[in-house]
């Protein structure tokens, strides 16, 4: 149990009052530049667009019914609301708990203060990483040191989000595990082997290996046979021979 206040307000206030935060610290930090005010950015704990079975734990969405389609293709969207979705297996039952789904709030909410079609380039490095302080690929950002100096009393002063996480239903073993190139679009020298919907996902070329092989391939260099999500090193992509990540999650034979 925690010893951290719970927060009086729905899991909506509580990321809505933790958008606010955010944005005072980007004001702090010198960023005036935003594309959406506070109040055009909705926030809730929901499903991803691709299911529970996707690895993803935040998104931000552009396109809403306040939002004209052809200034969205044109890429110059000026009014309108962005949503922004929280995995809702993430827990928050605890301060660290808590601070991990606040810096997954804090990354979404850079997209959306940024113009439609940044993605993960220059713009929203300098904001999650150099003005956020959060660490890590800018694809999947973690807290870092620097992030918790500032995040950590804001979310002492907030308090624990009254959220629930879904547990999933267990399923049968898997037998095979998607495996990712990290060559993706932000190289100069990009996997040719990727698609647009790898890309967007922030990898090259994404293929599956029976767990079979991968434990035979890990205790071939080495290494315990387990098979962990997000590791890598293991394998390197067949088609340009960059590094890979594994991308499984529990329930493995």
């Amino acid at each position: 149990m925690s010893n951290v206040k719970k927060f009086k307000g729905t899991r909506e206030e509580w990321l809505e009052a933790g958008i606010k935060e955010i944005f005072d610290q980007l004001r702090a930090q010198g960023f005036n530049d935003f594309q959406k005010k506070e109040k055009e950015i909705k926030a809730s704990f929901g499903h991803m667009p691709k299911g529970l079975k996707n690895t993803t734990i935040g998104v931000c969405q552009f396109l809403s019914d306040d939002i004209d389609e052809k200034e969205f293709l044109a890429g110059e969207i000026k009014k309108g609301t962005r949503h922004i979705f929280i995995r809702p297996t993430l827990k928050a039952d605890t301060l660290e708990s808590a601070l991990d789904v606040f810096q997954v709030l804090a990354h979404e909410v850079c997209h959306a203060v940024l113009p439609h079609g940044t993605g993960h380039k220059a713009d929203f490095s300098k904001l999650i990483i150099t003005l956020l302080g959060a660490e890590g690929k800018p694809t999947a950002t973690v807290r870092g040191a620097h992030f918790d100096k500032w995040a950590k009393p804001v979310v002492r002063k907030l308090g624990l989000p009254p959220h629930v996480a879904i547990r999933e239903h267990s399923k049968a073993p898997k037998t095979s595990v998607k495996i990712a190139c990290l060559n993706n679009l932000e190289n100069e020298e990009f996997c040719s082997a990727g698609n647009q919907r790898s890309f967007e996902q922030g990898f090259g070329l994404m293929f599956r290996i029976s767990t079979a092989s991968i434990k035979a391939q890990k205790e071939s260099k080495g290494f315990d046979p387990e098979i962990v999500n997000g590791e890598t090193g293991i394998f390197t992509c067949p088609a340009c021979d960059y590094d890979t990540v594994i991308i499984a999650e529990g329930n493995l034979r």
